[in-house]
């Protein structure tokens, strides 16, 4: 069966009680998965801030708990056959869309409800995508040459919008 994953945003709240009881109203035909936040434990109401949470809440370390959690069930899950459907809100939109669906080449479908990160879409989406490269191991040349590659086109429909 495939993989539902939900991207949650940056609050210190859980929310997975909520996401698996979506999941399970797939009856069996998919698995759900959702990662809690370094820090937040399992039903948090997000009255408090752990230090553990203040100190190691990014987004990246977000994404690599998901990338090694893939790459494990990808081993050991006999149950699935691959394929990743994601979805994400707020912080968790700039997870999924521009981060976890990059990565990971198996992903069939990609949901973001709203792109979070304290940035407006086009801001974040031109920086993420300059993160992108930088992680490839381009120089910083390169990095703001694809960050302005992002605005230009953006610019650009805007300029043309048909609506």
């Amino acid at each position: 069966m495939p993989l539902l994953i939900l991207c949650q945003g940056n609050g210190y709240d859980s929310n997975t009680e909520g996401f698996l009881g979506v999941a399970a109203k797939f009856d069996g035909q998919v698995g759900g998965l959702m990662i809690e936040k370094q820090g937040v434990q399992y039903g948090d109401k997000g009255d408090s801030l752990s230090a553990v949470y203040k100190e190691s809440n990014t987004v990246y370390n977000r994404l690599y708990d998901y990338l090694r959690v893939l790459q494990h069930l990808k081993k050991n899950a006999d149950w699935w056959n691959g394929d990743v459907y994601v979805f994400g809100g707020s912080e968790g939109g700039l997870l999924a869309g521009s981060m976890l669906a990059s990565y990971y080449p198996n992903v069939k479908g990609l949901a973001i409800i709203c792109y979070g990160g304290g940035l407006k879409f086009g801001e974040a989406w031109s920086i993420s995508s300059g993160l992108q490269k930088k992680l490839e191991g381009a120089d910083s040349i390169a990095v703001r040459t694809e960050e302005l590659a992002v605005k230009d086109t953006l610019d650009s429909i805007r300029q043309h919008s048909t609506f």
